[in-house]
């Protein structure tokens, strides 16, 4: 009985009915899970509802509606698998902000923010010029007072500004032409100017010394590496004191780079 047993248990075990795979709880978890993917993909990348529609433009007044479109649908319109979607759920804004000031260089800031279901707002902030930037075979642009040149000139505008530098160093659209500290202390030295000696600066030639032109034809030289705001005060001192209107006709140069002394003639 007991070798009958070894031999015919087997057998039987053999005969059972063996399930199929649908009838598995794993394989009907497995298809929710995959139902649920693909929705969810759907939704994200496909759904008629959610894709973008509407590109409002904001706070331009010089650039194209036109550009600043184009640049922004580019980064909208995607493809997977040979598919073309616009979701506005994939839309990157922080990267769509990047190529915008790439590529436009008269665009200072921008700020994009989606809006469900279909619309993406860029709004703008635009670079104002502050005065004319030469380089050394006097090809011209606007520069704001950052110091980034932005705008090719074809001639210099009368009355304004001229900035040049003193080395050959060539600039693009773009890029800063003078650093941050040395426009800002442009800015100052122009508005103390203005202000308190009723002048305006012609020329500014940036390098050590910082030289400024009058628009009465004298010099005034600064030392860039020194504290600017002490130079001005010996400036003002100078230009309200000891010399007065009537002779600054007669005026050439005013030296103020030295720490202790000024010297004028």
């Amino acid at each position: 009985m007991s070798y009958r047993g070894k031999h015919i248990h087997p057998k039987i075990r053999g005969l059972k009915k063996k399930k199929r795979f649908f009838q598995n709880p794993i394989f009907w978890w497995l298809m929710l899970f995959a139902i649920l993917i693909f929705g969810a993909v759907y939704v994200l990348l496909f759904m008629p509802s959610f894709q973008v529609e509407k590109i409002n433009i904001l706070g331009n007044e010089k650039i194209k509606n036109h550009d600043l479109e184009a640049i922004t649908t580019k980064d909208i319109n995607k493809k997977i698998f040979g598919i073309f979607y616009k979701s506005i759920f994939m839309v990157n804004p922080s990267l769509i902000t990047k190529h915008l000031l790439a590529a436009l260089p008269g665009v200072e800031n921008a700020a994009v923010q989606k809006s469900l279901p279909q619309t993406i707002t860029v709004r703008i902030k635009e670079r104002v010029a502050y005065a004319t930037f030469c380089q050394q075979e006097n090809t011209c642009f606007l520069i704001d007072a950052n110091g980034i040149i932005f705008e090719p000139l074809e001639h210099t505008a009368d009355g304004q500004m001229v900035i040049k530098v003193s080395s050959d160093a060539t600039f693009l659209l773009g890029q800063q032409a003078v650093a941050k500290d040395i426009m800002d202390s442009i800015v100052k030295i122009q508005e103390n100017l203005k202000n308190n000696a009723k002048v305006d600066s012609s020329k500014v030639l940036v390098g050590n010394p910082l030289v400024v032109t009058t628009g009465e034809s004298w010099r005034i030289y600064f030392n860039p590496a020194s504290d600017i705001d002490l130079q001005i005060t010996k400036m003002n001192l100078l230009l309200n004191g000891e010399i007065p209107v009537a002779t600054r006709t007669k005026l050439q140069y005013i030296y103020l780079q030295y720490k202790d002394r000024v010297y004028y003639k």
